[in-house]
């Protein structure tokens, strides 16, 4: 059966939905928002492999005024202590980016530190890609709220 709305929406001459569009920025939301989560843990990666390199300068020093080593031990210490940071920093940044969230993980993590959006943000990321009229409802004031909040995409910053 046709119907005209859905013929002019095939070749793109209607406007979309306001649900539609709303479905979208949410995801847009949760996407960005998984970005800025994995950026965080790289950077965090990169932050304990800079401690770890501090940690191992200072057990280098020691080392050297304890031991008090030739030019070529110093040397052969301090290449290893500098391979051994390397392979630290390479496995936590490694870590960081290969641990890629879900957008449903996303979405459950942003609803866990703002209540206020009381679910609907997961169930829009659920439906996502199939019709409901449940969720055509929701979407919109739910991109509403999250309009002025693009801020929230933001992870929050935790400890080292």
């Amino acid at each position: 059966m046709f119907s005209l709305p859905r013929g002019l929406t095939r070749r793109g001459t209607a406007e979309p939905r306001e649900a539609t569009v709303a479905r979208e920025r949410c995801g847009r939301f949760v996407r960005r928002a998984r970005v800025a989560e994995v950026l965080g843990e790289v950077l965090r990666g990169i932050a304990t492999s800079w401690g770890f390199l501090a940690a191992c300068a200072a057990t280098l020093l020691v080392l050297d005024l304890v031991a008090a080593t030739s030019g070529a031990g110093r040397t052969r210490m301090a290449l290893g202590f500098a391979a051994v940071a390397s392979v630290a920093s390479i496995v936590s940044i490694g870590r960081a980016l290969l641990r890629w969230p879900g957008e449903r993980w996303t979405a459950q993590a942003i609803e866990a530190r703002y209540p206020d959006l009381e679910g609907r943000l997961l169930a829009v990321v659920t439906y996502r890609g199939r019709e409901s009229a449940a969720i055509d409802a929701i979407a919109p004031g739910l991109a509403r709220d999250l309009a002025p909040a693009w801020a929230l995409a933001v992870p929050e910053r935790r400890r080292v």
